[in-house]
């Protein structure tokens, strides 16, 4: 840490780079926390290569599932979630989870998916983007919290 400004110095090791929504962001791995963090390449300031020897990445560690977990999605606990869609948030879906998410229809204008998601306030803000066109039903816990969120936000719209 340089104590003068405050600026926090990592030593990272680069696993590839991505775009996401226009911006530019980078999977790195910092060795002395032994976890993999995703940075937008827009806010890093200061970037020196160094000569240290690179750390290569865990063998047991996943890029592709990673980066499909976190594009959008901050780090928290991990759920297996279910989620009802309206026909028209297809594409949305697919651009978020990859072809392979597993999807169901259940009428001509729903259908359903379930995905291994990061359970974050920025993944209750994606469903919320839908404005009611997209619902969780599973786990309860999820479904719990994204109520309490609505009811929330009604709340604030009375102040």
């Amino acid at each position: 840490m340089d104590s003068e400004n405050g600026n926090i110095y990592y030593i990272v090791d680069t696993l590839t780079d991505a775009i996401n929504s226009d911006q530019k962001v980078t999977f790195q791995y910092l060795d002395k926390r032994a976890e993999v963090n995703v940075f937008r390449v827009d806010r890093i300031t200061n970037l020196n290569r160094s000569s240290e020897q690179a750390v290569i990445q865990p063998k047991d560690f996943d890029l592709d599932n990673f980066a499909k977990k976190v594009f959008k999605m901050y780090p928290g606990d991990q759920q297996e979630v279910v989620l009802e869609c309206a026909a028209e948030t297809m594409k949305s879906v697919i651009d978020h989870f990859g072809e392979d998410v597993e999807t169901w229809r259940i009428s001509q204008t729903h259908f359903r998916l379930r995905s291994m998601v990061s359970i974050s306030p920025t993944f209750y803000g994606w469903l919320f983007q839908f404005s009611g066109k997209m619902r969780p039903l599973s786990p309860g816990l999820v479904v719990d919290e994204y109520r309490k969120m609505l009811e929330t936000a009604l709340n604030h719209l009375s102040l």
